[in-house]
């Protein structure tokens, strides 16, 4: 979310498309979001071997062709949230990693009740600040997503995910209001959330009338 570069590249790639795509009835514009967020318990690396490996399931179990995503843009959201602070700190310092996560076990597991809500501090950080500036940089900067046209936003969010994702659609944070809503709160078209993480702050504001599938 923070590398410009990639989200530059990304603009420069799918504007290129949908400018072609106005122009050729045959190739389908890229006119759909989704949003991915996993939760709890893991690291940027391996969050993205399994976001790649749940849309390669995704396609088996529905025995799609390989064409189902090419007109929707899809943003995985990954981030540190693994409990092993103390674990990876030792293992900078000491050449041994076996020796060193064993050292930190206890650590880690004494301190996870820190950890967690460290945790939901950061997943609001990134939902509120990281993720709408990300999304509304790249809807505003794209050719394919402007003002008029019909495009949708779809948000896809597990345990702390859905904590993440939720920011896109409400309007307050806890009890504290948000000076600025997510400017293209009007294109998000739904949303699921599996296992929420501290359901209530999760949930969208009252007056938000969005479908939502809470599993």
């Amino acid at each position: 979310l923070r590398n410009p570069y990639e989200l530059n590249h990304a603009i420069e790639d799918i504007g290129s498309h949908n400018i072609q795509a106005d122009g050729d009835s045959s190739v389908k514009a890229i006119d759909k979001i989704l949003v991915l967020s996993f939760g709890w318990n893991y690291e940027k690396d391996e969050a993205i071997r399994n976001y790649l490996e749940f849309f390669e399931n995704y396609q088996k179990q529905t025995e799609s062709d390989s064409t189902i995503f090419d007109n929707w843009v899809i943003f995985c959201v990954t981030w540190d949230s693994k409990s092993t602070g103390i674990r990876r700190t030792i293992n900078d310092i000491m050449p041994g990693a076996s020796l060193a996560d064993l050292i930190a076990i206890g650590p880690d597991t004494i301190l996870l009740p820190l950890t967690f809500w460290s945790k939901a501090a950061l997943s609001d950080k990134i939902g509120y600040y990281d993720l709408r500036h990300t999304l509304e940089e790249f809807i505003t900067s794209t050719p394919g997503f402007e003002p008029d046209r019909d495009y949708g936003i779809h948000l896809i969010g597990h345990s702390f995910g859905c904590r993440i994702i939720s920011a896109l659609s409400k309007q307050k944070l806890g009890f504290v209001d948000i000076p600025e809503p997510f400017k293209f709160q009007d294109h998000i078209r739904g949303a699921l959330y599996i296992q929420p993480s501290m359901v209530e702050a999760s949930m969208p504001v009252e007056e938000n009338r969005d479908p939502l599938l809470v599993t």
